[in-house]
């Protein structure tokens, strides 16, 4: 992680832990999927994240990654709620591919482009046009 995409603020955002979940709580209609989770993570080491099948491990990744909105309590990653500041800093990468298939290829770089900030679209494009791959092609082929 580049700590320099953060520069010193009045706020102290600079300062602050990487990660900090208060009172987490996320329900998937009658389903309790996190509950109250109170963490914090300290810039500069490694954590791991373990726990059974259906425990929130992929949710709390999900609501840190902003891909997902808690039902209640916060997060800030680096003193920041979610959003396109804290992208730089939190990256998830699915074991299955999240982009629907019907999508086609050339929407697919839009859209990461409108979800990443520093995403090089036409750098993609390129690697796409270098592997033979049309724009217009749908994700599932």
């Amino acid at each position: 992680m580049n700590e320099n995409r953060y520069p010193p603020s009045s706020d102290g955002a600079a300062s602050a832990p990487l990660l900090v979940c208060e009172h987490l709580t996320k329900e998937y209609g009658g389903l309790l999927a996190l509950r109250d989770l109170n963490l914090t993570l300290p810039k500069g080491k490694i954590i791991a994240l373990l726990g059974p099948n259906g425990s929130g491990k992929t949710t709390l990744i999900k609501i840190i990654a902003g891909l997902l909105v808690p039902s209640s309590g916060e997060v800030r990653i680096l003193g920041c709620k979610p959003g396109a500041a804290t992208k730089a800093a939190v990256s998830y990468l699915p074991e299955r591919n999240s982009i629907p298939e019907w999508m086609q290829v050339g929407e697919a770089v839009d859209y990461f482009a409108d979800f990443f900030l520093d995403f090089d679209s036409v750098r993609a494009r390129a690697m796409l046009a270098d592997l033979g791959v049309p724009a217009d092609r749908r994700i599932k082929h």
